[in-house]
Formats: C-alpha cells, structure tokens, sequence
C-alpha cells in the first residue's frame, strides 16, 4: 500500500509505503518524509503484534532494534531500547 501528499500542482510525493504478509500483518513500512524504513518481525501465530522492530535509514546498510515486545502469559509487555 501506498499514501502519498498532494501539493495541489500535480505533483505526487510518496509519503508512507507499508507491506503485509500472506495473513495481512504488517511486515514493514518506509517512512518517505522521514527517511526511515521499519521491519517488523513476528514468530509464527503471533497475530498482529510484532515480536521486534528494526528500523534504519533508507538505503542503510544496517538494522538496529528499536522496539521489542514480551509477552507475559496473557499481558504484554512492552520495551524500548
């Protein structure tokens, strides 16, 4: 999928880029205005909530951890780095 800006003189700027897995669970995202891009990763019946997100600039060479999410029996827990 893909969100972009209008600025009203014909021309289109790709804003936002997201893609879904075969179960329609984000998988990840490019953050065009901001020059990132995110991955999402998810073990095997995890539903809608990643197990880690890596994010780095466009075109970056290397990925870093940015969220981690645990779970608690039937809490969640989340954590920053």
């Amino acid at each position: 999928m893909q969100i972009a800006w209008d600025y009203g003189n014909g021309n289109l700027q790709t804003a936002y880029e997201y893609g879904y897995n075969a179960d329609g669970v984000r998988a990840w995202k490019r953050d065009w205005l901001n020059q990132q891009e995110y991955r999402y990763v998810c073990r095997i019946g995890c539903g809608e909530v990643p197990m880690r997100v890596y994010n780095r600039a466009i075109g970056g060479a290397s990925w870093a951890s940015v969220e981690d999410y645990l779970p608690a029996g039937n809490a969640l827990g989340y954590g920053t780095r």
